[in-house]
């Protein structure tokens, strides 16, 4: 009786495992509008919803430079929006090179650019960027949503 509970427990182990291998195109699609969608929010009428909408609730950001890690959907609205107030996103692209994993987690890798405006001390400071990021999504019933965002680039280049 040992072995045959222990050998259903392990049948049902590895089937419940391998129901989960692979993404389907459906799932590949969702995570291509999960990144448009997010890409597309910061040019929304509402860039804060449209932008946090991706987002599971207890996402982590991972900044770039080595800053902290911003864990929350409400302490990355303060992270993006400090005070309520966010800078002007003239262009921002996302280029996925790869997107893998199961029907319940999924990792994308590709580069960023992004050219961001905003106030400082009276003055306009627009930068230039460029640089990778990686984002883990997970699947919530029938939709996916960013579990894990990280991006690096170089130091941001002031335009003159």
């Amino acid at each position: 009786m040992k072995y045959t509970t222990t050998f259903l427990f392990t049948l049902g182990l590895v089937f419940s495992c391998s129901q989960n291998t692979e993404l389907k195109q459906s799932d590949i699609e969702q995570i291509e509008q999960l990144e448009k969608d997010y890409v597309n929010g910061w040019f929304a009428e509402t860039p804060q919803e449209a932008v946090l909408e991706v987002f599971e609730e207890n996402v982590v950001f991972i900044p770039h430079h080595g800053d902290d890690a911003v864990i929350g959907k409400e302490n990355l609205r303060d992270f993006f929006w400090p005070n309520g107030t966010g800078g002007i996103v003239h262009y921002f692209n996302h280029y996925p090179d790869t997107i893998e994993g199961n029907q319940s987690i999924a990792w994308v890798r590709g580069r960023f650019d992004i050219k961001y405006s905003w106030i400082e001390e009276l003055d306009t400071v627009t930068t230039l960027n460029e640089g990778n990021y990686v984002l883990i999504a997970r699947k919530n019933k029938q939709d996916w949503k960013i579990a894990t965002f990280i991006f690096n680039d170089p130091v941001a280049q002031v335009e003159e």
